[in-house]
């Protein structure tokens, strides 16, 4: 029994010692213990108003969302801490947003969270990025679409204001749009639509812009999928909203729209002020009737080499399709001639196919003069002399032909002198 009592002795003294050693804890009841909470703070945030009425983005409703989350900056967390809205305040132009202690201001803050990165104070900048998908939304833009700006030296006064503008799309039309793709003109070497992207503090304008080498720099998309697309009338027709950076868009752009049947139409715009994207205002486009073109695999193609037959059908085949790996392709230009050629050939699958384009210059809705040269199983692209095809669509080192007579299309890679 002495030794049995020893031993719980001992182990109660050893309990006492161990407890002595861990972190401090704060007692609620007897026998039970609870670590002390991490300090939070509340903002008091409130987006960027016009007239008192409504806000600066044209009359478009611009408010706080049930679960909307911003980043905020300071000396203290250069990196950041996010603080999420309070539950109840969805639907307003202000709100109170809580996260856990930043120390003291002056404050920074960057709306949706997730596009910040950090904070330079040195120089005033944040970075982060553009996205390139947006998610459609009724008579909106999507959530964390319309990217915001805030500094306070409070936590009472965030006020955030709007780092770009909008463009609107109103199409009529039967059909169901699954998405929306926007491109800048290619050859300008200006414009990026996404990206890495530094914000100017005291501005609250993007200084500095993803690569526009980088062709996907220059493209945005929206995406209609949820709810199996959005579906158009013949009435006023729906509009569809997407953010982008302030001042782009001024040397042109088209826009694809793609339908839940796999035909999508392409529309242009050429250069100008009145189609510069402005800070916080909506750029609206006239209304126009939605008609299926084009076989959206055909537009679409992600290859560098391709070569399509019933483009304006829905059964629309690729004949000789590039594979990264297996297929050899040749681009050069002969400025003697002023002439482009474009050579791409599988000798696995036995095709080759080139064409020769005249004049060099690739324009938007030009009609350059082609001659195609088939060999092997290149299905029903053929032999041609000077086919006049249109260019219906150019990116930054590529461009669509399409030969309205035989109904086929061609996706050529261009140098990146271009």
């Amino acid at each position: 029994m002495k030794k049995f009592y020893l031993f719980g002795s001992l182990a109660f003294l050893l309990g006492l010692v161990l407890q002595a050693c861990v972190d401090p804890v704060e007692q609620t009841e007897v026998g039970k213990e609870e670590t002390v909470a991490p300090k939070t703070m509340e903002f008091h945030a409130t987006l960027e108003e016009g007239d008192g009425t409504k806000t600066a983005m044209d009359g478009l409703d611009v408010v706080w969302s049930e679960g909307d989350t911003i980043k905020i900056f300071s000396a203290q967390y250069p990196a950041g801490k996010n603080f999420m809205l309070k539950r109840g305040d969805g639907g307003n132009v202000s709100g109170t947003f809580v996260g856990s202690d930043l120390g003291p201001g002056p404050y920074y803050a960057v709306y949706p969270a997730f596009v910040a990165d950090s904070f330079n104070e040195t120089d005033g900048t944040l970075s982060g990025f553009f996205p390139q998908s947006q998610t459609y939304a009724e008579d909106s833009f999507g959530r964390g679409a319309n990217i915001s700006w805030g500094t306070a030296m409070t936590q009472k006064d965030l006020r955030f204001h709007n780092v770009g503008g909008v463009i609107a799309f109103c199409l009529k039309g039967t059909a169901t749009i699954v998405e929306v793709n926007l491109y800048t003109m290619a050859g300008n070497g200006k414009e990026f639509l996404n990206g890495s992207m530094q914000i100017d503090s005291s501005t609250g304008t993007i200084v500095q812009g993803g690569d526009v080498r980088n062709e996907n720099s220059r493209k945005l998309t929206l995406d209609c999928r949820a709810g199996g697309g959005v579906e158009l009338n013949q009435g006023d027709g729906v509009t569809f909203y997407i953010s982008t950076p302030a001042g782009v868009l001024g040397d042109g752009f088209f826009v694809e729209f793609v339908d839940s049947e796999g035909m999508a139409m392409i529309k242009s715009a050429k250069g100008g002020g009145a189609n510069v994207i402005n800070r916080s205002k909506i750029r609206r486009m006239p209304a126009f009737t939605y008609t299926p073109q084009y076989n959206a695999d055909f537009l679409l193609e992600s290859d560098d080499f391709a070569a399509y037959g019933g483009v304006t059908t829905k059964a629309a085949v690729n004949c000789c399709l590039y594979t990264q790996g297996e297929s050899q392709y040749a681009y050069m230009t002969y400025d003697r001639y002023d002439e482009r050629l474009a050579r791409f050939q599988d000798w696995n699958k036995g095709y080759s196919v080139a064409l020769n384009i005249l004049p060099i210059a690739m324009t938007m809705n030009a009609t350059p003069k082609v001659t195609v040269t088939a060999l092997g199983e290149t299905g029903p692209i053929v032999s041609k002399s000077s086919a006049s095809m249109k260019i219906i669509k150019l990116t930054a080192y590529h461009a669509w032909l399409y030969d309205a007579r035989a109904d086929q299309g061609y996706v050529i890679k261009m140098a990146e002198e271009d």
